[in-house]
């Protein structure tokens, strides 16, 4: 394009890792080698910021011009390191930005004549983005910056869902098999499994698709609030009608107090010494707003007390864990492909569109045959500094017990990864002899 300004692409990935974000590197790497080796000459160099933003303002990179990719696309995890650091910070209830990091941030890229940046994340590394890109014009410093999508959480708003959301599914659902069937083979079992998913429930509710092998687990979500003796009832009941309960919870389930995780906790300290602080004694860590890192807790073993209090039942409490986002064993191959297509993607945007300020969005055409394609939104609307923007499961993907129902599994099975057959041996009693 004739108004791209000769200079360097930046690259980095932020938040939390997963199982294909390597693919969304690759993509935009290898698209962007094409144009490096172009006569335009507008592209001069390819770098990899480490560990995100923090790379930028510890001018920390990596040159990844002729870099091969190949094994490292299909390995999960962030090649290039993550961070959590972010340009804002809350003061007094009030989100504010870093203007010192950004400052610092804009005068490194200037020096280095990075004016291309691609960051591959959620919702917090797309704020850093859109501060980024608003910085560059306050400062008269030209930048094209597009957002990739990543999120396992798929809580990313004006997308049809993220990369790094099939492959996540498609491991909980096969986890969450083999917990039932586990269980099962025991009887009198109450299977609790925990997984991630603050603000939103897609992770919780893709366990729906174990439905279809004969069993219905209790899957509970944060777009649903219920009190925690509220449910612990509707265990109770569940599991006396059954005899056998597998129950799905999102991390962030919670109440009108709150997240579950923290009020369970906090209650657990009050039994123990009324000095003793939650943070300490369960490890628990903050993040830069200051809320609870739910990954430090196990939800499903701070609720396996109270359920066998209330049933008698032999409690399994499972979390899920870091595991579940970069297992390398089970994804999904539409996972790979998207991820790697949304990388290419954001690339040919800035250098056969000229356009900037944007997020790739995966926009489904069909589900039946599955069909997508990639279209640029605004970035703008994706991320507004100070204001927290989640897309949750909607209201239609939920029956009236607020369990996800057939139309929500119908969305996420073209996303999944293979799922092993399972069945249920058919017992024929032999008549006693002996009584």
């Amino acid at each position: 394009m004739k108004d791209l300004i000769p200079g360097k692409a930046l690259v980095f990935q932020s938040g939390g890792p997963t199982r294909v974000i390597n693919y969304s590197l690759y993509g935009v790497v290898d698209e962007l080698m094409g144009y490096a080796e172009g006569p335009s000459h507008v592209l001069q160099g390819i770098y990899g910021s480490l560990h995100g933003v923090r790379g930028i303002l510890d001018e920390n990179f990596t040159d990844l011009l002729n870099s091969d990719l190949g094994l490292v696309k299909d390995t999960p995890g962030s090649a290039l390191g993550t961070t959590r650091h972010e340009l804002t910070e809350k003061i007094d209830g009030q989100i504010q930005r870093k203007e010192e990091d950004i400052d610092r941030a804009i005068n490194v890229l200037r020096e280095h004549n990075i004016r291309y940046i691609f960051t591959i994340g959620g919702g917090d590394s797309a704020e850093t983005a859109q501060v980024l890109s608003q910085a560059g014009e306050e400062r008269d410093y030209k930048l094209w910056i597009v957002h990739v999508p990543k999120t396992v959480d798929n809580d990313l708003i004006l997308t049809d869902h993220c990369p790094g959301y099939p492959s996540i599914a498609t491991f909980d659902i096969n986890y969450v098999l083999g917990t039932y069937f586990d269980a099962r083979s025991n009887g009198n079992t109450i299977d609790i499994n925990d997984v991630m998913g603050r603000n939103a429930g897609w992770v919780a509710a893709s366990a729906a698709k174990c439905r279809a092998r004969g069993y219905n687990p209790l899957i509970i979500t944060p777009e649903n609030p219920m009190d925690i003796n509220e449910f612990v009832e509707l265990v109770v009941e569940r599991y006396r009608e059954e005899g056998l309960l597998q129950v799905v919870v999102s991390e962030g389930a919670r109440n009108g107090k709150g997240e579950w995780g923290e009020q369970l906790a906090n209650d657990i300290i009050k039994s123990f010494n009324e000095g003793t602080d939650v943070d300490s004694m369960f490890q628990m860590r903050r993040d830069a707003i200051g809320r609870a890192v739910l990954s430090d807790m196990s939800l499903a073993k701070l609720l396996a007390p109270r359920l066998k209090k209330a049933t008698g039942a032999r409690i399994v409490a499972n979390s899920l864990g870091y595991g579940q986002r970069s297992f390398n064993g089970v994804f999904s191959d539409i996972d790979d492909t998207e991820a790697e297509m949304v990388g290419r993607e954001a690339v040919r945007l800035v250098f056969e569109m000229g356009e900037a300020g944007k997020m790739i969005s995966i926009v489904r055409r069909s589900t039946k045959p599955y069909e997508v394609s990639y279209e640029p939104v605004e970035l703008s609307d994706v991320a507004k500094p100070g204001e927290k923007l989640v897309k949750l499961v909607p209201r239609e993907f939920f029956d009236t017990e607020n369990q996800p129902n057939a139309d929500f599994v119908e969305w996420v099975e073209p996303l999944l990864g293979d799922i092993d057959d399972t069945g249920f041996l058919e017992l024929r009693p032999v008549r006693k002899i002996l009584s």
